[in-house]
C-alpha cells in the first residue's frame, strides 16, 4: 500500500509542476485527469486495504469525479469558448493560458514551495502514526502551488483550474496524514468542489458574454 500511496504523491507533485510549466489549457486539463487518477486509485487501494464497502464505493465517486467529470467539465467549457470566439471572428489562441510568470519563474517558484513545505512541515509528521505521512508534505507543496496558480493566471478558467489543484493537494494531505480519508468528509468534499466548479463555469460564460473575454485583469479598471 505504500508504495501505492509513493506513486500517488509522485503522480501528484510531478503533473502540478507541469501544470505551471505548461500553457496549453487543454494539455491542462489532461493533467488534472492524471491527478485525480493518481488520488482515487490510492485512495481506492486503502479503502480496500481496510475491507470497507462504503469507503470503496466513496472512492470510487472520488475517482469519476476528480478523473473524469472535473476534467470534461473544464474542456467542455473550453471548446465553446473556442468556437465562440471562432465564430465572432476573433483569431486568438484561447487554448493557449495567459500568466504574469514565465514557465522559468515559475518552476524555481514551484520549486521554492516543494522545498519550503518539506523543510518546516515534514518534521510535523513524524510522530502522526500513518505508515504514509511522511509524504504530507507533498499534499502541502501542492497546495502551495494550487495558490500560485491561481495567483498568476489571468484568465478566469486558469484560476478555476488552480482551485481544483487545491482541492487536490487537501486530498492527498488526509489522505497521507490519516492513511485515509473519512467518508463523510471527502463525500461533502467532493460535492463542494463539484458545485463550485459549475459555479465558476457560469461565471465564466457570462464573463465572456458581457466582456468578449475571460481575462480578470482587464477588469480592474471596474475599480473606478
Amino acid at each position: 500500500m505504500i508504495f501505492t500511496l509513493q506513486l500517488c504523491a509522485g503522480t501528484l507533485l510531478i503533473s502540478t509542476i507541469v501544470i505551471v510549466w505548461r500553457r496549453s489549457l487543454k494539455s491542462t486539463a489532461r493533467l488534472l485527469s492524471i491527478q485525480g487518477l493518481a488520488l482515487g486509485g490510492g485512495l481506492m487501494v486503502v479503502e480496500v486495504n481496510r475491507s470497507k464497502l462504503t469507503g470503496v464505493m466513496i472512492a470510487l465517486f472520488v475517482l469519476t469525479l476528480k478523473a473524469i467529470v472535473l476534467p470534461v467539465l473544464i474542456q467542455r467549457r473550453l471548446k465553446l469558448i473556442n468556437e465562440e470566439t471562432n465564430q465572432g471572428g476573433n483569431r486568438s489562441d484561447v487554448m493557449r493560458d495567459d500568466t504574469y510568470l514565465n514557465p522559468t519563474a515559475g518552476i524555481f517558484i514551484s520549486s521554492l514551495l516543494i522545498g519550503g513545505s518539506f523543510v518546516t512541515t515534514g518534521p510535523l509528521f513524524v510522530n502522526v502514526g500513518s505508515i504514509s505521512s511522511s509524504l504530507s508534505p507533498t499534499g502541502i507543496a501542492v497546495v502551495l502551488i494550487g495558490f500560485l496558480i491561481i495567483a498568476s493566471r489571468r484568465r478566469a478558467i486558469s484560476q478555476l483550474i488552480g482551485f481544483v489543484v487545491v482541492d487536490n493537494g487537501i486530498t492527498a494531505t488526509a489522505l497521507f496524514v490519516s492513511g485515509g480519508v473519512p467518508t463523510l468528509v471527502e463525500l461533502s468534499a467532493s460535492v463542494d468542489v463539484l458545485l463550485v466548479v459549475l459555479i465558476l463555469q457560469v461565471f465564466t460564460h457570462q464573463l465572456r458574454g458581457h466582456f468578449g473575454h475571460t481575462d480578470i485583469s482587464q477588469l480592474r479598471e471596474l475599480h473606478d
